[in-house]
């Protein structure tokens, strides 16, 4: 039964080609639903990337225009297995069938493959009922993707959007804490992707712990997603410099007695604080989805911040780092849109920066995909090693202008601040 099921499945394919290729106008109607990855057999998959190509272009589709590409793909068999393409169309008008018989043989498939997963999990005594649920969960959404989208009309989006103005959409954005910033980026909307980026030693951490503290404090519940730092030097930053102590004194053991009472004081009030730190170690995207979906569902969630893209364990992928990277950046940005919140992301810029002046769109690390991913980009730039001054500049906003604040770190609170002397 399951070889037939193959075989079907690979008749299929040939005839959603011949389809294709015979009639050019179904084209854009099957490449909307059926994609590369969906084939059984890659090397068919590969050449309906082309054929969507050869659609884009406009260039004619027979046997003599395509035999370079079916060369490239199938090598010395290329032109027979290119002429039995374009014959091997049981019926034209059938595609739709042929594209729904490819896209169930690769549901199917990734159900086995999840089953196996399942099996795997079951029988591994670290894993929890709860944490083999969540897992199980997230693939069957990964799986469903977005075939159960439905659109609506224009008029129906903005009855939408205007109802939503009566539940004051300002409250669900997400202030950093400095009003000045606030005023230019309007605060961070739900489902925008926010990069802040700078290099080591820039205090990137810093200001995100500030913003999140800031939302916490406000009552938006937020996820502190650290891949760098463990929970302990986290709150040794948070408690310090709520109480302008020297972390230094904490980790040598050296307070006094009054810094102590100050200490627990700050973590008292910390108590209906909604603030969730998750000091995560060598976790993939996968993992980081489901913690962030546990969450959202235990607690709610106004905003995530994640510290930094650059520590996300890539798993068995064997794909190039940019190609990783540029994964998990379009991750994260579904990741907002599904949950509708802010995801603030941490990512270090490249080596180049230290010879510029200021940072580019291009510093950013190890791939391009995260300037095109993220709505808002701000680059946390150090004047001088030896200085505390800073430049935040909003190299990137999809809703509003650019610009640069001038920053000092009080280094009492270790919070970064508007530098009053430098806008005067």
């Amino acid at each position: 039964m399951i070889q037939r099921q193959a075989i079907d499945i690979e008749s299929a394919e040939k005839s959603l080609i011949g389809s294709a290729i015979n009639k050019p106008r179904l084209i854009t109607k099957l490449a909307s639903l059926v994609r590369p990855q969906h084939f059984v057999d890659s090397n068919m998959g590969q050449f309906w990337s082309s054929v969507i190509d050869f659609s884009i272009a406009d260039r004619p589709m027979d046997v003599v225009t395509m035999r370079d590409t079916a060369k490239r793909i199938w090598g010395s068999s290329g032109s027979g297995i290119l002429g039995e393409l374009f014959t091997f169309v049981p019926h034209a008008d059938h595609a739709e069938y042929y594209a729904k018989l490819v896209i169930d043989g690769y549901r199917l498939r990734n159900y086995g493959r999840i089953a196996e997963g399942l099996r795997s999990r079951t029988e591994d005594l670290n894993e929890s009922p709860g944490s083999i649920e969540h897992w199980l969960q997230s693939q069957l959404d990964d799986q469903i993707g977005t075939s159960n989208a439905k659109s609506v009309t224009a008029h129906e989006a903005g009855i939408q959007l205007l109802n939503s103005m009566e539940t004051d959409r300002a409250a669900a954005t997400v202030s950093t804490g400095i009003a000045q910033v606030d005023r230019e980026v309007c605060g961070f909307a739900p489902g925008e992707l926010v990069v802040l980026a700078g290099r080591p030693g820039n205090c990137k951490t810093a200001f995100a712990l500030q913003i999140a503290e800031q939302a916490a404090q406000s009552d938006q519940r937020t996820l502190f997603i650290s891949l760098e730092m463990t929970r302990e030097e986290l709150m040794t930053r948070l408690l310090c410099g709520q109480c302008s102590i020297d972390s230094r004194k904490l980790r040598s053991c050296s307070l006094t007695q009054d810094d102590k009472q100050k200490l627990f004081r700050a973590n008292e009030a910390m108590t209906d604080v909604p603030l969730y730190v998750q000091d995560a170690h060598k976790v993939d995207m996968l993992q980081i989805n489901a913690m962030t979906k546990i969450q959202a569902e235990s607690t709610g969630l106004d905003l995530i911040v994640v510290d930094y893209i650059g520590l996300i364990d890539p798993g068995a992928s064997r794909a190039e780092r940019r190609e990783q990277v540029a994964e998990w950046s379009r991750a994260l940005k579904v990741m907002a849109k599904e949950l509708r919140v802010p995801v603030l992301i941490l990512v270090q810029l490249n080596r180049a920066t230290d010879s510029q002046p200021a940072p580019r769109l291009s510093n950013l690390a190890e791939s391009g995909a995260i300037e095109q991913d993220a709505d808002i980009v701000m680059f946390l730039h150090r004047q001088s090693p030896s200085e505390n001054a800073f430049q935040l500049l909003i190299a990137k906003h999809r809703h509003a202008d650019l610009g640069h604040h001038s920053l000092y770190l009080n280094v009492e609170t270790m919070k970064l601040q508007i530098d009053d002397i430098g806008l005067a």
